[in-house]
């Protein structure tokens, strides 16, 4: 099972497998930014290139290369619709299906009948009053997704919103009667998600810098307590410009407490039994797709894609894309949509459906049955052995396999941390061959990127077929960073450790090839 996380900038990608006990495991990860205007409002405006560029992620997998067939997907909350309703406790059922329909119509600027609806009722703020959270896709905008998908010979089983799969994740650090900011920092943009116990409150989108993260959160929390009448009893900061993030100083600046994703997120993922080997790369980056593989593993779970089989994947999306490339909400409002259709009259919405994703191994009282099948199985066959009329149920005559066709495969390029720089190793280039000036000229076109300190010398002979990577152990975060700087100059297949004592922390032997 792929589970992927798309926004405007950037796709990561966590490969897991489960075990014939039904336990998952994370087997691969990738992670990486993508050209701008490819997505746009968290929808897939250039489909080839967007093809391309995750066919390059899956091949850049590590600790392996990433060949699932099912994909689990978030995506942006400008897709999704997220509200909470209220109502009295007397309504049940049906009532309750009808009152949602009611105040969507008041709220969406889309008919509920064009929409997938989903709700789980949760309990009410003040005596008397329950509360429903909503939440909705144009299923146009799910169509989408299933065509592309499909056209990657992939298939998209569950699909839900960023939102959802953050508050998953971090859902065990709000408190009881607490409403929280989760806030994702990232270069372009910050992303800002509202949360009580029971999930999204509201969300808000921003395309802006780091540089004036304090002064605008400050205003959006003002604004935010203003209008809902409550007090935010701290923030969580995650995103890639977290890291860097001073929490004392903007505890003070923002008026309550500010703790960093990065700070609690190996307890969470503990607490959670997730291990995940991420090549060096700070598993912050993979937050949000952690959360959806959280989301997805829950009983009732808000999964938008459970009847995508039933839909037709050739509709005609161009329309929609185009609004979506004048940077505005791809839901149009009734005023721009020339003809709205009319409610049908029939319920569209559901409670939320039970995921999909189930195994037969997630049941133990089913693998024990297996187990006790296999080995009734072996003993029977034991018992035909001594009796001479041997014919065992799962082993055949056998046969004469073909020489397989050895296919040239991709060697996995680790996912590169944003954060490393150069300037910060100690480079020896070594001419290993040969050729007169190597050394030289690789240097130079290390120093070109950004290295500071490369050293440039002549190997112990100049015989070498392949170049030969030695690198140190507590500096192996770096090796993706050299792979990718050299992967167009020479081969960086062969890596071998180097002695700590080394004057250097990467030595780079170049061989022929």
């Amino acid at each position: 099972m792929l589970y992927l996380n798309l926004n405007d900038s950037e796709v990561e990608v966590l490969e897991v497998e489960k075990t014939i006990f039904g336990e998952e495991k994370i087997v691969s990860c990738a992670r990486k930014e993508i050209p701008e205007g490819i997505v746009i409002n968290g929808l897939i405006v250039d489909e080839s290139k967007f093809i391309s560029e995750i066919q390059s992620i899956f091949s850049s997998g590590y600790p392996k290369s990433i060949n699932g067939k099912e994909v689990t997907l978030s995506i942006s909350d400008k897709q999704v619709f997220i509200e909470r309703f209220s109502f009295p406790p007397s309504l049940s059922g049906r009532e309750v299906e009808e009152r949602i329909v009611t105040e969507a119509k008041k709220t969406l600027p889309y008919d509920p009948a064009e929409l997938i609806n989903l709700f789980k009722t949760i309990s009410g703020e003040r005596d008397g009053i329950s509360q429903v959270l909503y939440t909705a896709l144009l299923k146009h905008t799910l169509v989408h997704f299933g065509r592309v998908m499909k056209g990657m010979s992939l298939k998209l089983v569950f699909l839900s919103s960023k939102s959802l799969a953050i508050f998953e994740l971090i859902k065990y650090l709000i408190g009881e009667n607490e409403k929280i900011l989760y806030i994702s920092c990232n270069k372009n943009n910050i992303e800002y998600y509202f949360l009580d116990k029971f999930g999204p409150i509201a969300t808000l989108l921003k395309k802006t810098t780091p540089k004036h993260f304090e002064k605008e959160t400050k205003e959006i929390i003002e604004n935010f307590e203003k209008e809902k009448n409550v007090n935010l009893s701290k923030i969580i900061v995650g995103g890639i410009e977290s890291i860097n993030l001073e929490t004392v100083a903007a505890s003070e600046n923002l008026g309550r407490q500010v703790i960093k994703l990065q700070q609690v997120l190996g307890n969470l993922t503990a607490t959670l039994k997730i291990k995940i080997d991420t090549g060096g790369v700070p598993d912050i980056l993979f937050a949000d797709t952690l959360g959806l593989f959280l989301l997805s593993r829950i009983k009732l779970s808000p999964n938008f894609a459970t009847d995508l089989d039933k839909m037709d994947l050739s509709f005609d999306f161009k329309s929609d894309l185009e609004k979506a490339k004048n940077e505005q909400k791809i839901i149009p409002s009734k005023k721009e949509e020339e003809e709205i259709l009319p409610f049908s009259g029939q319920l569209p919405v559901v409670e939320y459906k039970e995921s999909l994703l189930g195994n037969l191994f997630s049941h133990k009282w089913l693998v024990g049955l297996f187990v006790v099948m296999i080995v009734s199985g072996i003993v029977l066959s034991i018992v035909a052995v001594f009796r001479g009329n041997a014919r065992f149920p799962f082993i055949t005559s056998p046969t004469i396999t073909p020489s397989p066709t050895i296919m040239p495969t991709l060697t996995p390029i680790p996912t590169l941390d944003p954060t490393l720089k150069r300037g910060d190793l100690k480079l020896s280039v070594q001419n290993g061959t040969s050729k007169t000036g190597y050394a030289k000229e690789i240097s130079s076109f290390l120093e070109g990127l950004g290295y500071k300190n490369v050293a440039k010398a002549n190997a112990d002979k100049d015989t070498y077929e392949k170049t030969v990577t030695k690198i140190k152990t507590d500096k192996k975060k770096y090796f993706p960073l050299i792979v990718d700087d050299l992967k167009d100059k020479v081969d960086t297949s062969t890596v071998e450790d180097l002695e700590e004592k080394d004057s250097f922390d990467i030595v780079i032997i170049l061989g022929l090839k």
